[in-house]
Parts: C-alpha cells; structure tokens; sequence
C-alpha cells in the first residue's frame, strides 16, 4: 500500500515527507493555539481592565451622583431666594407706589393751599357745565372779590 500515491519505493522517504507535513500542521496549529493564547490573556487583561475601570466608571458615577444633589440643593436655595427677591420686589414696590401717592396728595394739598377758594367753582371736571354756566360762575366769582371783566 502507498500513503503518497507512487512512492512506496523508499518508505523511509515517505515517513520524512509525512513527519514534515505533520511538522507544518503541528508548527501551523501550534502558532494558531499560541496567538489565541495570547488573544485570551489579552482580553482576560481587557476584561479584568474593564472590570477595574468599571470600578473607576462606579466611582466617577458616585461623585457625578453627589455634585448632581449638590447642584439641585444650590438650585433650590436660589430657587427660594429668588422668590424672596420677588416678594421683596413686590412689597417694596407697594410701599414706592403708597410713598408716590402720599406724596402727590401732599403736591395736591400744597397746591390747594397756594389757590385761591374761588378756583375750584371754575372747574369744569365734571364736563356737563355749559359755556354760559361756566361765564355766570367766572362773574360771580369776581362779582364777589370786586374784579372787573372786560367783554
């Protein structure tokens, strides 16, 4: 019988050649066992990395957790001061609105004591008053304080 067709002649011969090609195989899958050796060990480093990082990402989450709270208590409290401002804001501005009506009534009074009694029969804010009304009360007005009006 022949392994390799015809040559049987020599057998010492075909055990070499078939020991070469085991050689090559045992070489071939010998560097195939060896790159998936080190391609494990370097994804066990990459997993044991990552389980280290993880680590590292838990760690990082924990304060990003932390200074979140941090912030949302900052927010709160200016949240509430805020809306102290606003209140002071507001009861500041009904005490400028009160002091601004005090003192317009004041202007008011200063300058009702500045005119004569006379000056409010003359006025026409009530808008009914006609130009005849409004000429009879200016005649009596001065009738009363001796004035002369020219026609």
């Amino acid at each position: 019988m022949s392994l390799f067709g015809s040559q049987t002649v020599n057998g010492t011969h075909v055990l070499a050649r078939w020991c070469d090609h085991l050689a090559r195989v045992n070489h071939s899958l010998g560097c195939q066992i060896r790159c998936a050796k080190k391609d494990i060990s370097h994804k066990r480093g990459l997993i044991e990395g990552m389980g280290q990082e993880g680590t590292a990402l838990k760690e990082e989450l924990a304060k990003l957790s932390h200074l979140s709270e941090e912030r949302a208590k900052e927010v709160v409290a200016l949240t509430k001061e805020l809306s102290s401002q606003k209140e002071d804001a507001k009861v500041w501005a009904v005490k400028k609105a009160s002091l601004l009506a005090e003192r317009d009534e004041a202007s008011l009074d200063e300058e009702k004591a500045d005119k004569p009694e006379w000056y409010d029969d003359l006025s026409l804010s009530d808008g009914d008053s006609s130009d005849e009304e409004v000429a009879e009360g200016v005649e009596a007005c001065c009738s009363d304080k001796n004035l002369v009006i020219n026609p």
